[in-house]
């Protein structure tokens, strides 16, 4: 749980993002505990009804709106509903996301298309909205990205490319907004959830079994959602600016700004996927494209 013995949640209004499962769960059952109210917005209507009626003595503190974030006109009005509900808004946690696998060779721009509109646009869909709300409790933003927001990984560049939108945006959130609105970004490594090492199968057929796994393989141990619930809300307490877990992984990003060479090399051998499929060639030479007609006058 989060240490909030000084009940600096208490009577706080939080809204969060896919706060009907995993890590958005989790979020919400924390915050509640510590006195919060707490809004959920998920796509899913009876689910957000399912976790209200099992938050058990914690009264009218928790309200749901179903609604796709990824609809900008959807996340304006549930923000508007949830945040007019108690005349505030303390924190919004923009938690919302989705992977997939796929070598980046076989990416389509529709497959990067659907990853920026669910991993960036949702957060700025639900972010403009908020503005005015979390300005005037000098209120926190939280963006959940990832550790992929700071380094790619094989057979995740829609959700690499994404998730660093996200973290590039965060950073200009913090330049503009100053004192006026706290930003954290979160970069988790992979979270454990009950369909780990199967979620991604139906995606990977053609890709080392290491894909499959979290992470696509990164040797990390999952984080568990509770502990790591409880520390994005101490960094919001702190107002810090950043959270890397596990936080040695600050290193190699580091080392990335000095020798990406090296920085690669390491992702490889200590890392990530190692056998990773070799590239269909290109053919020896191309087919020299027709010759246009000269337009005549």
């Amino acid at each position: 749980m989060s240490s909030s013995a000084n009940g600096f949640w208490a009577g706080k209004v939080a809204i969060v993002t896919g706060g009907s499962a995993g890590l958005g769960l989790e979020l919400v059952r924390q915050l509640a505990a510590n006195g919060a109210r707490i809004g959920i917005i998920a796509r899913d209507g009876d689910r957000i009804n399912r976790v209200i009626a099992a938050q058990t003595g914690v009264g009218d503190q928790l309200a749901g709106h179903a609604a796709d974030v990824c609809d900008e006109r959807a996340a304006r009005m549930a923000i508007d509903d949830l945040a007019g509900r108690w005349g505030r808004l303390d924190l919004l946690i923009n938690n919302v996301g989705v992977s997939t696998r796929l070598p980046v060779r076989e990416a389509t721009a529709a497959d990067f298309l659907a990853a920026f509109t669910t991993n960036f646009l949702s957060a700025v869909n639900c972010t403009l909205p908020a503005f005015e709300y979390l300005a005037r409790q000098q209120g926190s933003i939280v963006n959940v990205a990832s550790l992929a927001a700071r380094t790619a990984w094989p057979f995740m560049a829609p959700y690499s490319a994404s998730k660093s939108a996200l973290a590039a945006w965060s950073h200009q959130l913090r330049l503009e907004l100053g004192s006026s609105i706290h930003v954290l970004l979160a970069c988790p490594g992979p979270i454990q959830r009950p369909d780990a090492g199967q979620r991604y199968a139906g995606q990977t057929a053609q890709l080392p079994a290491a894909a499959w796994q979290p992470g696509a393989g990164v040797r990390l141990r999952g984080l568990s959602p509770v502990w790591l619930a409880g520390k994005i809300l101490r960094a919001v307490e702190a107002r810090r600016l950043e959270l890397v877990a596990p936080a040695w992984a600050r290193i190699p990003f580091a080392i990335a700004q000095l020798s990406p060479r090296l920085a690669d090399w390491i992702l490889h051998r200590y890392g990530a996927v190692r056998d990773i499929p070799a590239a269909t060639p290109l053919p020896a030479s191309l087919p020299k494209p027709a010759a246009t007609p000269t337009p005549r006058s």
